[in-house]
């Protein structure tokens, strides 16, 4: 099997553990060495490097959001970066305001563990709005 497709395969299940619910199994793919860049305008951006921040990062979110899901258009990429593209609905927990917006996040592994992702919004400023 191609590190391609063994870093697909990660992401199709770290995508299937955090939609499942099983927060342990999404934080079995993020070590010492993973980090999220979420963009600086949103109330959670920043880069949260290593588990516990991730862990932080999961759960500031989970409290901002009563809704979070995404609609796949596709995985495209290589055996160095793959990227998810696809449309996110969400409702903002404490204003129950939701959007849809088109998304992609940039991933990179090692050894099934997730080196790097950057998610990409296409409307920060509507997300805010919501939040």
């Amino acid at each position: 099997m191609s590190k391609e497709a063994r870093d697909r395969k990660t992401l199709e299940d770290i995508y299937a553990a955090f939609f499942a619910g099983d927060f342990e199994k999404w934080m079995s793919y993020w070590d010492e060495n993973s980090v999220i860049r979420e963009a600086k305008t949103l109330p959670y951006g920043g880069d949260h490097k290593g588990a516990d921040e991730i862990r932080a990062l999961a759960e500031k979110m989970g409290g901002l959001y009563s809704e979070f899901k995404i609609d796949f258009e596709g995985i495209f990429g290589d055996d160095n970066k793959l990227v998810a593209i696809g449309i996110c609905n969400c409702t903002g927990r404490s204003t129950g305001k939701s959007a849809s917006f088109s998304f992609a996040e940039v991933w990179v592994f090692n050894n099934d563990k997730v080196v790097e992702v950057t998610p990409i919004y296409g409307d920060t400023a509507l997300m805010n709005a919501i939040l």
